[in-house]
Order: C-alpha cells, then sequence, then structure tokens
C-alpha cells in the first residue's frame, strides 16, 4: 500500500490485526523509482503501485504490532509536546511581567494556576498511557528497558529514541 499518513491507519490496523501482511511504501520512494512520468489518476497510481510492489517485493518490509504501538506513541509524544509548549506559555507570560508589572503578575499567576495544574494533571495521564504502551509490547519494552539502564536517558528521551528509530529498526 502506499503510505498516506492518518489516512491509512485504520486500514493497517485493522488488516494487521487479522494476520494479514501489510507492506506499506512512502508515496515518494515509489514516484521516484519511475523517473519523470505524466498523467495521473486514481487508476494509473494504483497500477503503478502494484507494478512497483511486484518489482520490489524482496525488499519488503511487512507491518509489524510492534509498529503500530510505535505509531500510537509518536502520537502521544506530539501531545505531549503539545502540553509542554502550553505550559511553558502560562508559566513564562507570568515570569515576565512580573519584570514589569508585579502586581498584575500575581493576578495572571493566579488566574493561570488551575489551568496549569490541569495541564500538569494531562502531561501526568500522557506520560502513565505511553509507559502502558510500551509495557504492552514486550519487544519495545526490552529496549525501553536497556535504554533506561544507561546513566544520563530517561523516560522521555528512551520514548523518543524507540519512535525515531522505529524500535530500532531503522
Amino acid at each position: 500500500m502506499e503510505h498516506t499518513g492518518l489516512y491509512t491507519r485504520l486500514l493497517v490496523h485493522y488488516l494487521v490485526s487479522r494476520e494479514v501482511k501489510v507492506w506499506l511504501e512512502g508515496s515518494l520512494q515509489i514516484k521516484r523509482s519511475k523517473g519523470l512520468i505524466r498523467g495521473k489518476s486514481d487508476k494509473i497510481d494504483a497500477q503503478r503501485i502494484a507494478r512497483y510492489a511486484h518489482l520490489h517485493q524482496n525488499h519488503a518490509q511487512i507491518m509489524e504490532i510492534s509498529l503500530l504501538t510505535l505509531e500510537k506513541l509518536k502520537d502521544l509524544q506530539a501531545n505531549r509536546r503539545r502540553l509542554m509548549k502550553a505550559l511553558q506559555t502560562l508559566r513564562t507570560s507570568s515570569e515576565e511581567l512580573k519584570q514589569f508589572d508585579a502586581s498584575t503578575a500575581k493576578v495572571v499567576d493566579k488566574v493561570n494556576r488551575e489551568a496549569i495544574r490541569g495541564l500538569e494533571k494531562s502531561l501526568d495521564k500522557v506520560d502513565e498511557q505511553i509507559l502502558l504502551f510500551i509495557s504492552e509490547d514486550e519487544t519495545l519494552k526490552q529496549k525501553y528497558d536497556l535504554m533506561l539502564s544507561i546513566k544520563g536517558v530517561g523516560k522521555v528521551l528512551a520514548t523518543m529514541l524507540l519512535v525515531y528509530t522505529h524500535g530500532f529498526n531503522r
């Protein structure tokens, strides 16, 4: 299949859960394999994908459950980054304001306190979910635990390394 991000996700999850062998390939890889081409339609694209799959089947990388877990971890990691950015924005705004208007900064701190607590709780829940997904996949759990045994590698970095290296397969 041609990898189209979120659009293929449900179909891939369905097929992999039913033990169907799925090979996802990036559209750019398929396009570059043909050189300069003209004409584009769904029918022509389907033929090109089928031709590419036939010619390159010996290089196929079959999707595994671990890759689906990594996909979920990537989504949670992106959500974690957004929460961290929101927390930083709220905290920084009152800190900067303290330099110029301490009384207003106190009001802003008071107003934002509940929002900050809520964001911190959400961040904790995201971290819990990340650990849950990792612990459900034995292969990823083993790699995660090995990384945590390295001095200076924490939970966030270990998760990031798993996601960006596709479980050290790329």
